[in-house]
């Protein structure tokens, strides 16, 4: 009877019984590795970024102003600054300062390393609105908190929501005056809706509810023929007639 013989163990060379550890030490190395350079290029580019993003030194005002002081925008630009010459926020800074009652557009720029330059277009005043506003040349109204700078430009008035109807009235009727050398120092309707002007010679103009062109048409024409020689005797011009005007004297 034939015996089988166990075979004897092979010796494993050392080479390949450690040849799976070093593959995985290598890998751990490998990506401790990447961690490391990553974390240095990060910290490399937080410290670049940081030194790129120095403090705004100085701001500079590219146009020539009338209404705003630069000395103003300085104060507006350095109590609105949220970063520094990369992180400010231009955008939210271009609205701060649009919301000065003077300013209707603002851009800003950068120049480096450390310098912003404003470019401010100015608010234009036709008229003054009510006790302390103006109204610009959109139809819209700007308050101020002090308008006597405006004392030159005529007083325009009316209700609420009236403004575009006033604005639009006012330049049709100004052209129609300034033809005959005539200027409105005060123009507007009452809270019934009724027109009235004062002029620049002293006297006022009642003009009603409607066709309001068409009495200012014809009180020029009473104006030419007879009202010019006698301005400095009239109180009150009223023009709602159909026909003609009525004149009060002083």
């Amino acid at each position: 009877m034939r015996r089988h013989q166990q075979a004897a163990p092979k010796n494993i060379p050392d080479e390949a019984r450690w040849r799976p550890w070093l593959a995985a030490i290598t890998r751990i190395l490998t990506g401790v590795g990447v961690i490391i350079v990553a974390g240095v290029i990060v910290g490399l580019s937080v410290l670049f970024y940081r030194w790129l993003d120095a403090p705004v030194l100085a701001v500079a005002i590219a146009n020539p102003l009338r209404k705003v002081s630069q000395i103003e925008l300085e104060s507006i630009v350095n109590s609105t600054m949220d970063g520094g010459f990369l992180s400010l926020d231009i955008d939210a800074l271009c609205l701060v300062l649009e919301a000065h009652p003077w300013v209707t557009h603002a851009t800003v720029r950068r120049y480096w390393p450390d310098r912003i330059e404003i470019t401010v277009v100015e608010e234009v005043a036709i008229a003054r609105w009510g006790q302390h506003g103006f109204v610009n040349q959109r139809g819209q109204i700007s308050e101020l908190g002090d308008a006597d700078e405006l004392a030159s430009l005529p007083q325009l008035s009316g209700p609420e929501g009236s403004v575009e109807d006033v604005m639009r009235e006012y330049r049709d009727i100004s052209e129609l005056l300034l033809a005959e050398g005539l200027k409105v120092s005060e123009f507007g309707m009452d809270k019934h809706r009724r027109w009235r002007m004062r002029l620049d010679t002293g006297f006022s103009v009642w003009l009603g509810r409607q066709q309001v062109l068409a009495k200012v048409r014809r009180f020029l024409q009473a104006w030419s023929h007879e009202l010019k020689m006698r301005k400095d005797e009239i109180s009150v011009v009223d023009a709602r007639y159909e026909n003609g005007v009525a004149v009060t004297w002083r």
